[in-house]
């Protein structure tokens, strides 16, 4: 089994090509498991959901865009990551336990979105990255120009800061894909 997460900044292209490389598969008789990535749901520690859900819907009314929400809480940046640990720890658990039955796992997120993210204390989440089970990660990039054009409800600012933050971790992804007319195709011959 072959297990490959999508990252990058949002707009960057990611659920465009997860989507493309997922179809492409199946209609090669590739038997695909696709497992959601995101950070705004936990899967496996439910009993949080309400309350991302309750911190969301009060920044939203504050004036923050849904993606770009940042919480100034320090509690809140040091626990988030250990929260997140153990749900990406149990994805990867449920994966391995269903290794046998798919060909590929196909993700559009990973923790290294929560290593990332200006909402956890970096440290914690890249001393608990390190300890995680890691996918084929591919880093999915596009210009900052591309990425406001098609996220415009995100500061330039913010793109920026993440499309930094990423690159500051390249060595960890399995590779870097610039989004254009080439990235399904290339990434299908890097996977098979």
């Amino acid at each position: 089994m072959k297990y490959i997460t999508f990252i990058g900044v949002d707009g960057s292209g990611k659920t465009y090509v997860k989507d493309k490389i997922i179809d492409i598969l199946r209609k090669n008789k590739k038997r695909v498991y696709y497992e959601y990535g995101g950070i705004k749901e936990f899967k496996f520690l439910r009993f949080l959901n309400p309350f991302v859900k309750n911190k969301i819907n009060k920044k939203i009314k504050q004036g923050q865009s849904r993606d770009t929400i940042s919480y100034k809480s320090k509690f809140l940046k040091n626990i988030s990551p250990i929260l997140y640990y153990f749900e990406y720890l149990f994805r990867y658990i449920n994966i391995k336990l269903k290794s046998n039955k798919y060909d590929y796992v196909i993700s559009d997120r990973g923790f290294i979105d929560i290593v990332v993210s200006p909402n956890t204390n970096t440290d914690i989440a890249l001393l608990l990255y390190l300890l995680l089970p890691k996918p084929k990660q591919i880093l999915i990039y596009a210009d900052i120009e591309t990425l406001h054009k098609r996220r415009s409800d995100h500061p330039k600012q913010y793109l920026e800061m993440l499309d930094i933050r990423y690159n500051k971790y390249i060595r960890h992804y399995y590779t870097a894909i610039k989004s254009g007319k080439y990235t399904v195709a290339t990434i299908m011959m890097l996977i098979q």
